[in-house]
């Protein structure tokens, strides 16, 4: 995932429940490959409360509840992939859509809670879902895949289900390389009214935006020539206001058709 080898050890009583569900959810970033992990994520599903505490005292993510478990693993998948490639490569926070044939992707930012996984799910269905929640951004602005589960609130609690891609039936990127081809900074607008409106971003703007939007951007090397460079070639940054993530298709299409 993102390009790093991650293992997740799994623990515990209910361990084979647990290894099962990470697998179905996380099907599109798991491997056959053998490449040696890199980082690795303990985690336990126990009953025992005693069992549950030496756990997390050791560092491993840890409870008896299943949904619980999968809610907080994904988060700590993440940033543990995303720590190893701290310099390395430029990751905003975003959901990533790309052409299915030719890679071209937009990379959509937002803050958490800006609807980036409801635009990911809407837009899935026509363009390639490639991650809804960090997009690792490399000099020549290739993008790394992370189809992680998508992360979804149901029935107004607070735990976040974990749906994998293909359950939500999102389209697969091609086999082909991924590359930026637009970056637009998301306003979901519930007011809105009207079609969604696009609008360019002066170029200061834009950077200070993105910076906020960037994680680990100060261990880069040369951290805004790196995103000036990458609003260059994909034409600067471009504002999106929409009232709901199913308006924007059409919109979102075009961007990457166009490149």
């Amino acid at each position: 995932m993102l390009g790093v080898p991650v293992a997740v050890e799994c623990f515990g009583s209910r361990r084979e429940t647990l290894a099962d569900a990470v697998h179905l959810a996380w099907a599109w970033c798991t491997t056959t490959d053998d490449v040696a992990p890199v980082v690795t994520v303990q985690a336990m599903l126990d009953p025992d409360p005693g069992v549950l505490a030496e756990a997390s005292a050791a560092g491993m993510v840890a409870h008896s509840d299943e949904a619980v478990m999968e809610d907080w693993l994904t988060p700590h998948i993440t940033r543990a992939a995303m720590e190893h490639l701290a310099g390395q490569v430029l990751m905003l926070h975003a959901c990533v859509v790309a052409h299915p044939v030719t890679g071209a992707a937009a990379v959509l930012v937002g803050r958490s809670g800006a609807g980036k996984t409801t635009l990911a799910r809407s837009l899935g269905a026509r363009l390639a879902y490639v991650t809804d929640e960090t997009a690792a951004i490399e000099a020549d602005h290739g993008i790394r895949p992370f189809a992680k589960p998508l992360s979804l609130h149901r029935d107004g609690g607070s735990l976040k289900v974990q749906l994998a891609p293909d359950s939500l039936h999102l389209t697969a990127p091609g086999p082909g390389p991924l590359r930026a081809a637009a970056v637009v900074l998301v306003n979901r607008d519930p007011g809105h009214v009207g079609l969604p409106t696009v609008e360019s971003v002066p170029t200061l703007e834009a950077l200070s935006s993105l910076a906020e939007h960037t994680s680990h951007l100060k261990r880069l090397e040369a951290p805004l020539h790196r995103l000036a460079h990458l609003l260059a070639a994909c034409g600067g940054l471009q504002r999106l206001t929409y009232r709901e993530a199913t308006d924007v298709t059409a919109l979102v299409s075009s961007l990457v058709e166009a490149r």
